[in-house]
């Protein structure tokens, strides 16, 4: 068997050997990440505009540098218009009436006594009938209704003929129904004997009132 021996090496030979290996490994240096900007001579750097974020950020979100938060306007709330009250209205004013003493009398109805002052005029005379005569057996057959006082006193009549008297119901005829009774009687008034009357009073001359 054979044994090979190495010859020592020299010093120059050694640090020839190693700078050989040197040679053949390359070190590279970590590039840094994000590109590399450069500016021409005399350029301005331009900063970019600032973030303006939404006033709504993520739990654990942190703003960057330079960016600011808008401040957050409400929007106005709606007002009903005010309510006011509705005007008030006076009621009605009631018609005139003669006196106080007879309010549900027609406006410009006259009492029985005051019918002589107004001869010949149309008018309203109001009154009660204290006394009724329907007198079959004088011609024209008559019913007298008598206002205020009773015959022979009375100061004033509504004369009913027999022709007028059929406007009325066998049941219901003038010289019953009115007795006692206040009623208004329109007509031409006309002076007769000792007191006044209005003559040809039909159904619609009268108005019963009481």
């Amino acid at each position: 068997m054979k044994i090979l021996f190495f010859k020592p090496l020299s010093v120059a030979a050694f640090l020839g050997a190693s700078l050989i290996v040197l040679g053949c490994v390359s070190v590279s240096t970590p590039a840094t990440s994000g590109p590399s900007f450069s500016l021409a001579p005399g350029a301005t750097p331009t900063v970019p505009p600032v973030v303006t974020l939404s006033p709504t950020l993520a739990p654990g979100a942190t703003l960057p540098p330079g960016a600011t938060v808008p401040p957050i306007t409400a929007e106005p709330h709606l007002t009903a218009p005010p309510v006011t009250d509705p005007p008030v209205t006076s009621p009605p004013t009631a018609e005139p009436t003669p006196t106080s003493e007879h309010p549900n009398w027609p406006v410009g109805a006259i009492e029985p006594k005051a019918a002589v002052d107004h001869v010949g005029q149309n008018m309203t005379v109001c009154g009660n009938v204290n006394a009724t005569n329907w007198v079959f057996a004088e011609k024209g057959h008559p019913t007298w209704l008598n206002l205020g006082p009773a015959y022979p006193n009375h100061k004033f009549s509504a004369v009913i003929w027999g022709e007028q008297r059929r406007e009325w119901p066998l049941n219901g005829k003038p010289d019953v129904v009115y007795l006692g009774r206040q009623i208004c009687v329109t007509g031409v008034i006309e002076a007769y004997q000792t007191w006044t009357q209005i003559d040809n009073v039909s159904k619609a001359d009268i108005q019963v009132i009481q």
